[in-house]
């Protein structure tokens, strides 16, 4: 279940889009908790909200172990664009 935007603000959490050079499925992803996979092309677009830095160090880590390339990091502001 993914966490409200409203509620993510509150705790302090920030959202982020990592792009990577993979087609990811959301089973696939599903040991990282709160990233959602938006499927575009021979890429993926993981969609996560992190609460401090060490998260989203343990998601880099996480795809780096497993050879997925990551393309780029991005702000997630909630859907505009």
């Amino acid at each position: 279940m993914q966490t409200g935007s409203n509620e993510s603000n509150r705790l302090g959490a920030h959202g982020y889009r990592i792009t990577v050079r993979a087609h990811l499925t959301q089973t696939f992803v599903a040991p990282l908790e709160h990233v959602v996979v938006e499927p575009a092309g021979d890429r993926s677009i993981l969609r996560c909200e992190v609460v401090d830095q060490a998260k989203l160090q343990t998601i880099f880590s996480w795809l780096y172990e497993r050879g997925i390339e990551i393309i780029s990091v991005d702000p997630d502001d909630g859907g505009a664009g």
